[in-house]
């Protein structure tokens, strides 16, 4: 087992105090530096899907809120650089 894997494993453990049920969670150790998972998956879709299934309404709008500037950041981005991303 990934030794990332078996640390959030075991806070998991630790706040629901259920090392049974804890050790039942899915987990995937990821970074912000990879776009991938250690096998090969992207993860950002997914992991924004499962918190916008997982939150309520007004907890999908304060994430989407926070996500506002980088987005924006990302769109201009986009914008200022198309001719060179584009070849």
């Amino acid at each position: 087992m990934d030794a990332k894997t078996k640390i959030i494993q075991e806070l998991i453990a630790d706040y629901i105090s259920d090392k049974e049920v804890a050790y039942q969670v899915p987990v995937v150790a990821i970074d912000n530096d990879s776009d991938t998972t250690p096998d090969g998956k992207e993860w950002l879709g997914y992991f924004v899907t499962a918190l916008v299934e997982r939150v309520s309404k007004e907890g999908t709008i304060a994430l989407l809120y926070m996500l506002t500037y980088s987005v924006r950041k990302g769109k201009s981005f986009l914008i200022e650089n198309k001719k060179q991303l584009l070849g």
